[in-house]
């Protein structure tokens, strides 16, 4: 590796993040929020590969990075197709009977029978509001949320899906649901 400290690893990975997104877009890739998601985990894909691996003795180094780059962003693509493949967008909240099963629970978990009465004559305005804000989120958003908390996958299933971390998963879910909470009324969403 040719660099010395850790300003020069920050200069590389902004060199990554460049590359990845010039990649994206090159292959057709729009510039929205899920693509800037995908540079930035190539990124750091292929700046974790670079930091465990030897480079070869080569005068032109940023060659290899690129290579290492362009693989990590095969890989991505590879496992968003692979993970788009078992989805079918029918199945999002937005075209689905999911969201009224999650106000039955909200109108069943409601603490007085007033509570009850006022969840169930505003279901409709809720689940309106509940499929306008998924349909508002981006595709990965869509497909993580449906499908941990209405199609019934676990955490587990969801990263050997993906080929990443159970972790990895928890956090993007966790954004997710806060990207969620921005498009919902804020009734809705201390009742969650």
């Amino acid at each position: 590796m040719n660099t010395q400290g850790p300003e020069d690893w920050v200069k590389l990975y902004t060199k990554l993040q460049h590359w990845s997104f010039n990649w994206w877009l090159s292959n057709g890739f729009s510039n929205d929020a899920h693509t800037r998601e995908l540079v930035i985990e190539c990124a750091q894909d292929a700046i974790a590969r670079i930091a465990t691996s030897t480079p070869p003795q080569t005068d032109n180094i940023d060659a290899w990075y690129y290579g290492v780059l362009r693989n990590a962003c095969r890989i991505a693509i590879k496992h968003k197709y692979r993970y788009e493949e078992f989805l079918d967008k029918r199945s999002f909240i937005a075209d689905s009977d999911y969201s009224e099963d999650l106000l039955e629970l909200l109108i069943d978990t409601a603490s007085t029978p007033e509570d009850r009465l006022i969840a169930e004559e505003t279901k409709s305005i809720r689940l309106k509001a509940l499929k306008d804000a998924m349909q508002k989120l981006n595709y990965s958003d869509q497909s993580l949320l449906t499908r941990f908390y209405f199609q019934g996958a676990s955490i587990g299933r969801l990263a050997e899906d993906l080929n990443v971390s159970k972790s990895i998963v928890s956090s993007r879910k966790h954004n997710a649901l806060k990207r969620l909470a921005k498009y919902l009324p804020q009734d809705d969403i201390n009742k969650m």
